[in-house]
């Protein structure tokens, strides 16, 4: 894990991703005048391309590593372009 946390794009994108994650399981559908759940609408907007940026620098970074960082680059990418499908079925379920 070592070899992870050297690599400064990497730990990034992996703290990006795992934030985007955490807050989605908190997140609740709330909101005033236009109705609930707009909240989670902004999130999808404002996550989704934050996940692609950070799946992207991960892909870079396949290439850069090796070993366990290498598995960990891997992974994150998965993660990372999964995360807008995964996004939207949680708010679909949660509203």
């Amino acid at each position: 894990m070592t070899e992870v946390v050297k690599d400064r794009w990497l730990t990034v994108a992996l703290l990006a991703t795992a934030v985007l994650y955490f807050v989605l399981l908190l997140l609740r559908p709330s909101g005033e005048g236009w109705g609930r759940g707009w909240n989670m609408v902004a999130f999808v907007i404002y996550s989704v391309p934050t996940s692609i940026v950070a799946g992207a620098v991960a892909l870079w970074r396949v290439g850069k590593v090796s070993g366990q960082a290498r598995r960990v680059a891997v992974w994150l990418t998965a993660a990372a372009f999964i995360f807008p499908i995964v996004c939207i079925l949680v708010v679909r379920m949660k509203a």
